[in-house]
């Protein structure tokens, strides 16, 4: 009764608004139908607001989006267009894929990750790989890893940073001056959006806020990858590992000295901490349920309202 009621609410919004309010109510409905499991009316929803469109295309002239962003958006399609692509997040069963990583060698794919990278390229080095697109949504990243983000804009080889404005707005207490950054690395940043999703033609890269996973796999799609597999997506959620948050971490309660990378900024330790990784863990497993939501209904705006295509995508 409670959906039937938004549907109407939403309807007679529609009825009565044209132009962005129309396309945002549309998109509201549409979300109340996922959630209803009413899938084809939701389809149908979001088709109308590409129909209504007239071939207009879409609007990248956005203060969240940086200046030529369809440039941007080929570059991705460079790195990731018709290829295979590998996901890496950092939950503990990581290291399962990472004591098998000697069968990947020869793969033709793009290595992408977020956030905490360079333990991740640490494992990618023994296959001689480097991330190929990063993923960055807080200013906490890069409070942690500054001097390893500032090594992965300046290498030679071909990368791309994924980000969105809150990302960067920390730079200034790094002494950093965020126009002078972007001009500095400009071919190698393109800036979403993560709030005030899914995506509209006026807002083609707005995203609904969640984990960053919620960020990075719709992104990822709008450069027409072959297939996604993803990998350490369990943080929380392993039986074998709930002594660690993430991979490279040593359980709470190892013995000897404290991991390096914990007196970094913003890095949080939980060694002798079981009620803190507890919490932890019942916070990864809440932004994952979602996580699945958000992605879902992503994808759904993505494919009927801009003809993206979904390729494969494989949970390992």
């Amino acid at each position: 009764m409670v959906v039937a009621a938004a549907l109407d609410r939403c309807r007679a919004v529609a009825a009565e608004r044209d132009g962005d309010d129309w396309e945002e109510a549309k998109r509201e409905e549409a979300l109340l139908l996922i959630e209803a499991g009413r899938h084809a009316e939701a389809e149908a929803a979001l088709r109308s607001i590409r129909a209504a469109g007239n071939g207009a295309g879409r609007s990248y002239d956005n203060p969240a989006y940086l200046p030529q962003t369809p440039r941007r958006l080929a570059r991705l399609s460079d790195l990731v267009g018709s290829r295979d692509v590998f996901i890496l997040l950092q939950g503990p069963s990581f290291a399962d894929f990472a004591a098998r990583m000697e069968a990947f060698a020869d793969f033709d794919c793009a290595m992408v990750t977020l956030s905490a990278f360079p333990p991740i390229e640490q494992s990618l080095a023994q296959i001689n790989r480097q991330v190929d697109v990063l993923l960055v949504t807080h200013p906490s990243s890069i409070r942690s890893w500054r001097a390893e983000f500032d090594q992965f804009l300046r290498r030679p080889a071909r990368n791309l940073v994924l980000a969105t404005r809150y990302a960067l707005s920390g730079l200034f207490e790094l002494g950093i001056d965020e126009a002078e950054f972007i001009a500095q690395h400009d071919e190698r940043l393109l800036f979403a959006h993560h709030q005030d999703g899914p995506p509209l033609p006026e807002s083609p890269l707005h995203f609904e806020n969640g984990n960053s996973l919620t960020l990075l796999l719709p992104l990822l799609l709008l450069g027409r990858p072959r297939r996604i597999f993803i990998f350490g997506a369990d943080g929380g959620a392993n039986a074998h590992f709930r002594k660690r948050p993430y991979f490279y971490y040593d359980d709470y309660d190892a013995a000897g000295p404290a991991q390096s990378f914990l007196s970094r900024p913003d890095v949080v330790s939980f060694r002798g901490l079981p009620d803190r990784l507890e919490e932890a863990n019942r916070r990864f497993y809440i932004d994952a349920v979602h996580a699945d939501r958000a992605i879902e209904a992503a994808m759904r705006s993505l494919a009927a309202v801009f003809d993206v295509p979904i390729p494969p995508i494989f949970n390992v």
